[in-house]
């Protein structure tokens, strides 16, 4: 996997939000949460505001460019990580969402491992795992 993958969303123009990210990141976070918080036995957000803002640039997205970035969400993260969906399974994980610089992050915390997936401006992703 290249550092980034990036997400085509098929737009030609990518409006800022009010707050600090695009559309395109904050949708494509909204993905990330989703498909990722999906392998794990629960998954709880640190903040829900956070959740549901994220989620509101998600459904201004067409249906068909959300199918396609989940598929190639779930495509990058089961290349690189296809080997720990069974540890996931029976964990139970907490999301902290922050701004690190540009990038938006989301941080899936076990309390033995931190599954940390990092989005930029441009809706490019990528993850990391980190065990305690």
């Amino acid at each position: 996997m290249d550092k980034y993958t990036e997400i085509d969303l098929n737009t030609s123009n990518i409006n800022q939000s009010e707050g600090n990210g695009s559309e395109t990141q904050l949708a494509t976070a909204y993905i990330v949460y989703m498909m990722l918080g999906s392998y794990f036995k629960s998954c709880k957000a640190q903040s829900t505001l956070k959740v549901n803002s994220l989620y509101v640039h998600y459904t201004e997205m067409r249906v068909n460019t959300q199918l396609s970035a989940e598929r190639r969400v779930e495509r990058d993260f089961t290349e690189q990580f296809g080997e720990f969906l069974p540890l996931f399974e029976d964990s139970v994980c907490e999301v902290a969402i922050f701004e690190s610089g540009d990038n938006l992050c989301l941080a899936f915390d076990t309390g033995f491992e931190r599954l940390t997936a990092v989005v930029d401006r441009e809706g490019q992703y990528e993850f990391f795992l980190k065990e305690d």
